[in-house]
């Protein structure tokens, strides 16, 4: 693909192979965005792991649709829009350096947190949904449409909150994801981010994901997703910390 090296396009297979192969162990794939941004510009990444996310999350959401808690996820969508359009704004007005170097602070510090969280489930009086619903979605989905995601892990606090089981959880995931992908992917669009070079690199990056997924599945009955999770935190660390130093 014209503007990118060879080595970069190797990387970017690499890591979209790996990346959804660790999404579809350990519930979540936060590597995904700072290991591709180590070495290809964040303002071209984004929009392309949103395209794949989405696509990857709308099977999951349609052959689990009965199990999805739309009830409760309603009350995201509003806030969740106001938290796209500041997302957007800043993703448009921010430098890749100035974003590079956000994200690394994020990636890094959500690292530390996932590792002292661990496993433990959350303690403490449970608030009531009007008090958790705006401050929660609208964080979400300014994280997600600024650096093209991380946005499940804190929906994930939500999902967690209103005690879903693990299917109804993972339906609801995915329609969430997609939800938000698709808000994301069209204010992209609006600003022009897809390009020429945008869908070609997404035309690499599907079929890896594809195998990620496969690999991903396959690992599942051999790992333990909990103590994988562990590791994608300490490798959330690692690339945070080197995002910043790059």
């Amino acid at each position: 693909m014209e503007g990118l090296s060879t080595f970069q396009l190797a990387w970017a297979a690499l890591i979209f192979t790996a990346g959804f192969a660790i999404r579809n162990l350990a519930g979540f794939g936060a590597i995904l965005i700072p290991a591709l941004a180590l070495f290809l510009p964040l303002t071209l990444v984004v929009p392309v792991v949103t395209l794949i996310a989405v696509l990857s999350s709308i099977g999951i959401a349609v052959r689990h649709r009965d199990r999805i808690a739309w009830r409760d996820l309603r009350p995201l969508l509003p806030w969740s829009l106001v938290g796209v359009a500041v997302g957007l704004y800043l993703f448009d007005r921010l430098g890749d350096d100035t974003l590079v170097t956000a994200l690394g602070v994020f990636v890094a510090g959500f690292g530390l947190w996932s590792l002292f969280k661990g496993d433990r489930p959350s303690t403490g009086p449970r608030l009531p949904r009007w008090l958790v619903v705006p401050p929660l979605a609208t964080f979400a989905a300014i994280v997600g449409t600024t650096f093209g995601g991380l946005a499940g892990p804190v929906y994930g606090v939500y999902l967690e909150w209103l005690k879903l089981d693990k299917h109804a959880f993972r339906a609801s995931m995915s329609a969430v994801l997609v939800v938000l992908g698709s808000l994301r992917g069209l204010g992209y669009l609006s600003l022009g981010h897809f390009d020429r070079g945008t869908l070609t690199l997404a035309a690499l990056a599907l079929p890896c994901a594809l195998l990620g997924l496969g690999i991903g599945a396959r690992m599942h009955a051999q790992a333990t997703p909990s103590g994988f999770r562990r590791i994608v935190a300490i490798l959330l660390v690692v690339s945070g910390g080197a995002l910043l130093l790059r």
